[in-house]
């Protein structure tokens, strides 16, 4: 092995491997003095080498990366969420936008450290998870979120107060449910807040549905209010709307009941933990 100190930077106009890997003639090729003699310092003493000062270089690199840092800062506030709302109308699927929105993270982490090879792994899929549910509540519930943020109480004139709602550690808005005191896990207990009608929400509901294997009606009713409930899922007009079912189990049905606007509190530990299955 040679040395760190053997080795010397070559710009890309004195870089014979360019001539290749540009593409050249063959006729050019032959009498190309680069391609088959090298730079001309090359033939001299090392003491004509080239340098290049690695300090300054160095530094010039951590403000490049900085400021780009700062600019991917910028977009992510402004029109990535946009950009990504996008991406999710296109899908029908909400497992193959997550897969989408997941490789695309890799992509761009790729850009910025070690590369990253292989299969998506499940922190890659709940990261992008989060980045769509995320987006999504971001620009549904913003005047909630940001109080939220600044701990301010919600105004009596939001549709939301009556759920008791919160940001958990990954800003994601929560509802407080009446079984905060059950043995339940935390995902069942405090449920990720949906809005009614959207695309997004209509995807989960389809996700449910179609792993219960296209049930009947009733049965797809009970079993979808159940899952959805059961994975940490919440929307302030019902747990699914008529619509999408119709499309997905292609009947008709009524209407089912909305939950109440006003939310009861939560159900006493003495009572949701009594006679609880284990």
């Amino acid at each position: 092995m040679t040395s760190e100190a053997s080795w010397h930077h070559v710009k890309s106009q004195e870089n014979p491997a360019d001539c290749a890997s540009r593409g050249i003639a063959a006729s050019k090729l032959k009498v190309h003095k680069l391609w088959w003699s090298g730079p001309q310092w090359l033939s001299q003493d090392s003491l004509h080498f080239p340098s290049i000062n690695l300090s300054t270089s160095c530094e010039k690199d951590e403000k490049c990366e900085e400021k780009s840092s700062t600019v991917l800062t910028n977009v992510s506030t402004s029109s990535q969420g946009s950009y990504l709302l996008e991406i999710i109308a296109k899908y029908s699927s909400i497992s193959r936008l997550i897969r989408v929105i997941a490789w695309c993270n890799r992509s761009i982490k790729n850009c910025r450290s070690f590369r990253v090879t292989g299969v998506l792994t499940s922190k890659e899929i709940d990261d992008a998870t989060k980045i769509v549910f995320q987006i999504v509540q971001e620009l549904q519930f913003h005047s909630e979120i940001q109080l939220l943020k600044k701990k301010h109480p919600i105004p009596n004139s939001s549709k939301l107060l009556p759920l008791g709602i919160f940001l958990d550690t990954d800003g994601i808005i929560k509802v407080g449910g009446r079984l905060k005191n059950s043995r339940l896990s935390p995902i069942q207990k405090l449920q990720i807040l949906l809005p009614k009608s959207h695309h997004l929400t209509n995807l989960v509901i389809q996700y449910f549905h179609h792993i219960k294997l296209n049930s009947g009606p009733a049965t797809s009713y009970a079993r979808t209010f159940l899952d959805w409930c059961s994975n940490g899922f919440f929307s302030r007009r019902g747990p699914f709307t008529t619509s999408v079912l119709k499309g997905a189990m292609e009947f008709n049905s009524t209407s089912p009941k909305s939950v109440l606007e006003e939310i009861a509190p939560g159900v006493p530990k003495s009572i949701a933990t009594k006679n609880q299955v284990e």
